[in-house]
This record gives C-alpha cells, sequence and structure tokens, in this order.
C-alpha cells in the first residue's frame, strides 16, 4: 500500500519583484511513495524556469531529502503573471530550495497510507479553444485574446488587428466572413482525489490545458501599467477544490502552446477587472470537477506507484539559430533585413501569403535572442552542436500513466501520444523539468503563426520528441 502527503508554500520571496503582489505564488506539492519507489510531483505558479535551474533544485532537494533525483518533477503553469527563467535562476533557485526543502522533508514523514479515486472528463472544450487557426490565400494566425463566441459557443473573428499581423489588413474573402478558429483543443479534465486509510480528504490534483494568461488581459489593449504577480485562474480553481473537497489542490498544465481558455476582452483594462475574469473562469472549471465528484461515486483504490521512468531526446536545431551566444546578443542585421523583406513586399503589394511568411521571419528573427537568454537557456555548446538535449519523464499510477514533457507543446502532440498508447488513461503534463520554448510541430512550422516564429526547432524535431516519449511510455 502507498503513502501519501501534500503539501504548499508562498514563493514570493524567492525572486527579485518588479511589480506589487496582487495574490500570493505559491508552490504545491504531492509525495507518493510505494515500497522502495518515491515520487515528488512539484507544481510552481511561474511562467517558465531554465533547465539547468530546476536541474539544480532537484538535486539540491534530492541531496537533502533522499528522494532520487530522477524522481522529482518540476512543473511550472506558464503563469503570464509571474517571473520567468532568468529571473528565477541563480540566488532565486538557492531561495527557492530553502523554502521548499523543510514542507517537502515534513511531507515526508507524514505520509500516511493513502487511497486514490479518480475520474477523467471529456471537458467538450467548454473552457479552452484553440488560439490558431489557417486561413487560405494566408497562412496560420494566432489570436492572444480578442475572440467571439457565437450562439451556439464557437470561437470566431474577422479583425485582422488581433491576429499577430501587425498593422497587416489582408484584403481577401476570408476577412469578408467571420473565420471560425475551431481546431481541436485538447478537452481532457482529469480530477485525483487521495484520502487516507481514515477517510480524510488529503488533497487533489485536477489537470486541464490552456494558458493562464488572464490576470494580464490588459496587455492586449497595450496597457503596461498594470501589472501585479498573480497565480492567474489556476490560483482560483485550486482554492474552489480545496474548499469543496478539501486537502490541498494541485492543479497541472497539459500542453498549451496553442490553447487559450474563453475569456472575456472588452474592459479588460485594468488588473482589477483581469483578476475578476481570471476569478470567473477558475470557478466554472472547478465547478465542472465538482458536478462529477458530487455525482458520481468515487472507486477507492490502494494506492500503487508502480513505475518510474526518465529518458532523454537530443532535438535539432534550426537553420536560423546563431552558432554563439556572442552572435545570439547582436541581431539588429539580422532583424533589419527581414524588417526591408517586409516592407518591399507591402510597397509592391504582394501576394497575402508572402507578406504573411514575412511578417513571421520578421517577429522569429526578432524574438530570437529573447528565446535564447531570456527563457530557454540555450547553452553555446548546444547552439555550436546545432542540437538540444531535454528531459522527458512517465510516471505510472493506479493504472493511469503521467507523461512530462517538456516546454510547451501542441494539441496535436498529446493527442497524438493518447492514440499510441493507452487513451484518456495518458495524462500528459507540459514544461516539466525545464522550459524549452514551443515544440512545434512540421504542419505548424509549414503555416506560420506564434508557433512558427517562437521556436528554435528544426522542423523535424517534434515528431523526434514525440517518439521518444512514446518510447518511454512503453517502457513504463
Amino acid at each position: 500500500m502507498g503513502k501519501c502527503s501534500f503539501g504548499k508554500v508562498v514563493i514570493n520571496g524567492v525572486f527579485e519583484a518588479r511589480y506589487p503582489f496582487g495574490k500570493d505564488l505559491e508552490g504545491r506539492f504531492i509525495y507518493l511513495r510505494d515500497g522502495s519507489q518515491q515520487w515528488l510531483l512539484a507544481v510552481f505558479d511561474f511562467s517558465g524556469t531554465f533547465r539547468r535551474t530546476c536541474l539544480k533544485w532537484r538535486e539540491a532537494v534530492s541531496e537533502a531529502t533522499g528522494i532520487p533525483s530522477a524522481n522529482i518533477w518540476y512543473h511550472e503553469l506558464q503563469i503570464h503573471a509571474a517571473p520567468i527563467s532568468d529571473e528565477l535562476d541563480g540566488t532565486a533557485c538557492d531561495r527557492l530550495v530553502e523554502v521548499c526543502v523543510p514542507v517537502i522533508r515534513d511531507m515526508m514523514v507524514s505520509a500516511v497510507d493513502a487511497e486514490l479515486s479518480y475520474s477523467l472528463l471529456d471537458l467538450e472544450n467548454r473552457f479552452n479553444v484553440n488560439r490558431e487557426q489557417y486561413i487560405p490565400e494566408l497562412g496560420a494566425v494566432t489570436v492572444w485574446a480578442g475572440l467571439q463566441y457565437d450562439s451556439e459557443g464557437r470561437p470566431y473573428s474577422s479583425n485582422p488587428d488581433i491576429m499577430n499581423l501587425y498593422g497587416y489588413k489582408p484584403d481577401i474573402q476570408a476577412f469578408k466572413d467571420n473565420i471560425y478558429f475551431d481546431r481541436n483543443a485538447d478537452p481532457q479534465g482529469a480530477l485525483l482525489v487521495f484520502r487516507s486509510k481514515a477517510g480524510k480528504i488529503l488533497g487533489t490534483i485536477t489537470r486541464f490545458a490552456a494558458h493562464p494568461d488572464v490576470a494580464v488581459l490588459f496587455e492586449s489593449m497595450g496597457i503596461t501599467d498594470q501589472y501585479k504577480y498573480h497565480s492567474d485562474w489556476p490560483g482560483y480553481l485550486r482554492e474552489a477544490m480545496d474548499k469543496s473537497v478539501g486537502g490541498t489542490g494541485l492543479y497541472v498544465n497539459g500542453p498549451c502552446g496553442n490553447l487559450s481558455v474563453r475569456k472575456g476582452y472588452e474592459g479588460m483594462t485594468t488588473y482589477a477587472a483581469c483578476d475578476r475574469e481570471a476569478l470567473r473562469i477558475g470557478n466554472e472549471i472547478a465547478r465542472a470537477f465538482l458536478e462529477v465528484w458530487n455525482s458520481t461515486p468515487g472507486v477507492w483504490e490502494d494506492i500503487e506507484l508502480t513505475g518510474i521512468k526518465a529518458g532523454k531526446a537530443d532535438l535539432p536545431m534550426r537553420d536560423s539559430m546563431p552558432h554563439s551566444l556572442e552572435a545570439s546578443k547582436y541581431r539588429d542585421e539580422q532583424i533589419e533585413a527581414s524588417t526591408e523583406n517586409l516592407d518591399t513586399a507591402l510597397k509592391n503589394a504582394a501576394p497575402p501569403a508572402l507578406i504573411k511568411k514575412l511578417i513571421d521571419e520578421k517577429m522569429h528573427q526578432s524574438s530570437i535572442s529573447t528565446i535564447i537568454n531570456s527563457w530557454v537557456g540555450i547553452t553555446d555548446s548546444e547552439l555550436k552542436s546545432r542540437s538540444v538535449g531535454v528531459n522527458i519523464e512517465a510516471v505510472s499510477l493506479n493504472g493511469l500513466i503521467f507523461a512530462g514533457l517538456p516546454g510547451e507543446c501542441l494539441t496535436e502532440t498529446c493527442q497524438w501520444l493518447k492514440a499510441q498508447s493507452i487513451g484518456n488513461k495518458l495524462i500528459v503534463l507540459d514544461q516539466v523539468n525545464g522550459y524549452i520554448g514551443y515544440m512545434t510541430t512540421a504542419e505548424a512550422y509549414d503555416q506560420g503563426g506564434y508557433s512558427y516564429w517562437g521556436s528554435w526547432l528544426r522542423r523535424d524535431a517534434e515528431k523526434i520528441l514525440r517518439k521518444k516519449m512514446l518510447e518511454l511510455i512503453g517502457q513504463i
């Protein structure tokens, strides 16, 4: 019989704050032990963390607790109102270790024999939407905020100003009608409830997939003076689960690279308005989980932690990436060249598809330095070798398999892994043990949009990642 415990800690003080705190940022943990097997899942309200920072934290926690570092998952939620990688490196990581280790040690001591009941939900895209769409004659566009919804709840827009076209207004037939954003959006919800043998609820895990970018919706209006740190709708979802079910709730995020929540837009000009919208969304998603919990009798099983595996994948780099860190910091020449190419195409009234391709290229060139140095932390040796090594993880728990992927994968990656393995009993998480940016599919690479210009991957790299992940799932 397996043992279980939960814990949490406020992490506001581990990094140098640039803004006020509107809502605490937290780390939440679940610790499982079954015989010689141990698993620690740590979930943080961060936007992203360098691989080296995650490794440093995991190894320090391992040394302090005896849990093998390979059995420690560092999962972050892509919270946009929270720090990202370069803000969490160095001293901030040391502080994070200091505040987390005492809590984790206490959890190990207090872990009790426990049972698990789980439900797998089809949320039918009630709460999320694929924010990218392919438009004939143009290419793929990405909408961060501003979609409308028809009487049947289908998301649409005909407004090029919200499609990351940077002022370009294509004169094509598609924009004379509604453009529906109806690509697949991951519908899986998972609810896991843990209790002691005496019947006391210890905590919950809820799984969904979408970007937590609601607390900073004012960004979409060009407003930059409203920032406050905030745990966004996942924080409110956790609080609702804690209150209604009991114990300490963890929210874990699935592959969300091309997924947004169904959120408001008009009037989202202040922190207060965005906070209210995050509260609404968090509570609505929680209600969907609670409806199942309150209406369907759970089947309780002793915890069985039957396998833990860690692997690696070497992912090739696209040709546009520089060959050294020094070159990554000075991109003016490439940005100016891509801007000139775009300006020439616009002046000559080039076909919309060509102009869109040049917009994507300009934005890609403009993003390269940030991707390498602020978000992903690609090393000089990796730039020279043209390959980046990433970690992949898998854990088997009571017939479920948790798969941990790095970076932000697209919905298609998750759906493919499920179809090739155990279906909905595969619970895929993003951003495990290090943020490495967008894991762009070959199709998205061809079609353009943010998934194209926000990625350092070669066109075939995502297929390498998914195949390596499938091999690891097969082993477990």
